[in-house]
């Protein structure tokens, strides 16, 4: 093709055609350029395809993610559901003026443990680290912050910060001092103790289900996108 336009030139010069040279080599430069703009138009079409794999892989893998922490938002809703119940039913017999009996033992297990919660956040992580301004859709990308720098890490000190210090300054001492529910149980710091610890567990599981609401709620939005 080069050898071909090399005669062409050569002939237009040859014959003294300047003018009809000159139109030739501006005709010329315009393919050159055009063709450059098409070979950018090709590189850029191809980056944003890289760009929309790359996309749907990180989608596909935090929808994935974000599942596991629904199920995990489940079964810290129903256990926390069941120490609820259980402690409730303590209350109960207290205000009923019940003896101790050997039975009521099942309803105190879990009464003063630590509430722990681990939710999935890898891949959220690798995409904070590895820049996630290639989600494409900006209120999608704003959904995804949110949800875990706002509600995942609120929920994260919640139980850190505050549960470690009803367990260290009420559940633990409790336990130390009395050591069991049969020597705790006609004391009124019993009482007191279930009615707060009920109040902290009802305020987990509120917040749990919003959490877990409002995961739902992205996972639609990422399937959405996906579609």
């Amino acid at each position: 093709m080069l050898t071909f336009l090399r005669k062409i030139r050569r002939s237009l010069l040859a014959a003294g055609r300047f003018r009809s040279y000159l139109l030739y080599a501006i005709g010329e430069i315009a393919l050159v350029v055009i063709g450059i703009l098409i070979a950018l138009q090709i590189n850029n079409w191809n980056e944003w395809r890289k760009e929309r794999i790359r996309e749907s892989k990180a989608l596909i893998e935090l929808k994935a993610n974000l599942t596991l922490n629904v199920r995990t938002f489940d079964d810290f809703i129903r256990d926390e559901g069941k120490l609820i119940g259980n402690m409730k039913k303590l209350i109960n017999y207290l205000d009923e003026k019940r003896k101790y009996h050997d039975s009521l033992d099942i309803y105190a297990i879990g009464m003063t443990w630590l509430e722990q919660i681990s939710l999935s956040t890898s891949t959220y992580e690798t995409m904070i680290n590895q820049g996630i301004d290639f989600i494409s859709s900006d209120s999608l990308r704003l959904a995804i912050v949110e949800l875990h720098e706002k509600d995942y890490d609120h929920f994260t000190i919640l139980l850190r910060d505050v549960g470690m210090s009803m367990f260290s300054d009420r559940s633990n001492p409790l336990m130390r001092k009395y050591g069991e529910l049969k020597k705790m149980w006609p004391e009124r710091e019993l009482y007191y103790f279930l009615q707060n610890k009920i109040g902290w567990k009802q305020d987990l599981v509120h917040v749990a289900i919003r959490n877990k609401n409002r995961t739902q709620m992205l996972i639609r939005q990422i399937e959405a996108e996906l579609d």
